[in-house]
């Protein structure tokens, strides 16, 4: 055996090693994004069901209250999609643009 060998064994178990780390981040970054995503999906389909029974006057809210409530969540879910698209899913190596 000799240093070569021994050099390229060195850079094999590296490259592995890498492969490894990387293929499970994928997998907890997709399990992150999985369930970010289905919370959300939850939370419009429950803003959904609140504006139909607000429609059918099976709940008496202000109409101020239910602007805020629809503004609200859709804010809130424009921006947790757009973290999880940024920051789970970033374009540059494991970092964004800003790192």
């Amino acid at each position: 055996m000799t240093s070569q060998d021994v050099d390229t064994y060195e850079r094999l178990s590296q490259v592995q090693s890498r492969s490894e780390g990387l293929r499970s981040e994928r997998q907890l970054r997709m399990l992150y994004c999985g369930s970010l995503l289905a919370l959300l999906s939850s939370q419009i389909i429950a803003v959904t069901a609140f504006m139909f029974l607000i429609g059918f006057d099976v709940i008496q809210v202000d109409r101020w209250v239910t602007a805020a409530f629809i503004t609200g969540t859709l804010g809130q879910v424009s921006g947790m999609t757009f973290i999880v698209v940024r920051y789970l899913f970033p374009t540059h190596g494991g970092k964004t643009e800003n790192d």
